[in-house]
């Protein structure tokens, strides 16, 4: 059933390789504009101050430090934006031919829609992370109190709660992997989104699961294989790969009652 998706969103990939391509490029330079604005009065003052401390340098120019905010959330709410409108580039590439364009007209229409659900998705993930860490935080708090063998059941009750609420986190997060898709095909609001990635993920969680572990090995992978290279194809190749396998799977599964 994996191997099935991936077989279908290659085919997809192939077929529709350039618009695609271009798109992925279109992403870097419209995100990267903003972030690039607000790096640069940084540029200027950092050679002015060269032997200020980061902190004094962050409060003499707060006015700065302000806009770079600004232009960074600016640049992140774009990402978000054009990530769901790729999605739906993804979503015409496995029924045939795509072009760039679709990604920027859907970006736009289902901007707030698209950054309403995302937004409560980051929440939702925030509560748990703030729920499974908390007894992380209070342990290192007190970890001056332990010594000698003490010290070493800290450290490997702090090493486990840390791993175990990673993996947990990750876990939970396969259940709303399908949100933008929801969005973009079924043209949903941002609480019927979430509702509908749940309900969907729920019926091919395995798949999800297999997809993902798969593509994080053939990942790690490239990169290690291939250096520079691999980290090339990587973004450009392994990632819309994923996102195909995922929209593949999601019009699969929400067919089915």
């Amino acid at each position: 059933m994996v191997i099935e998706h991936i077989e279908k969103s290659w085919k997809a990939y192939r077929k529709n390789f350039w618009p695609i391509i271009t798109a992925m490029v279109l992403q870097f330079i419209l995100v990267g504009i903003p972030f690039l604005i607000g790096i640069i009065p940084w540029v200027f003052i950092f050679l002015s101050y060269r032997t200020v401390d980061m902190i004094t340098l962050l409060m003499s120019n707060l006015g700065a430090l302000s806009f770079s905010l600004i232009m960074f959330a600016i640049g992140f709410l774009i990402s978000i934006a054009l990530t769901g409108g790729f999605v739906k580039m993804l979503y015409e590439a496995l029924r045939g031919k795509t072009k760039y364009e679709t990604m920027l007209k859907t970006a736009k229409e289902k901007f707030w829609t698209i950054i309403g659900a995302n937004s409560l998705f980051i929440l939702i993930l925030l509560v748990l992370f703030i729920a499974v860490f908390s007894p992380l935080f209070i342990l290192t708090g007190f970890s001056t109190t332990f010594s000698g063998a003490g010290s070493l059941t800290l450290l490997i009750t702090i090493f486990s709660i840390a791993t175990l609420g990673s993996i947990l986190i990750i876990l939970v997060s396969i259940f709303f992997v399908f949100i933008n898709q929801a969005i973009v095909i079924d043209n949903l609001n941002a609480i019927d989104s979430v509702n509908k990635s749940f309900e969907v993920s729920k019926k091919s969680y395995l798949t999800i699961l297999g997809l993902m572990i798969i593509f994080i090995l053939l990942n790690s992978a490239l990169v290690n294989l291939f250096s520079f290279f691999g980290t090339v194809l990587e973004a450009f190749v392994v990632t819309p790969l994923l996102l195909l396998s995922y929209t593949s799977v999601y019009l699969e599964k929400r067919r089915k009652k």
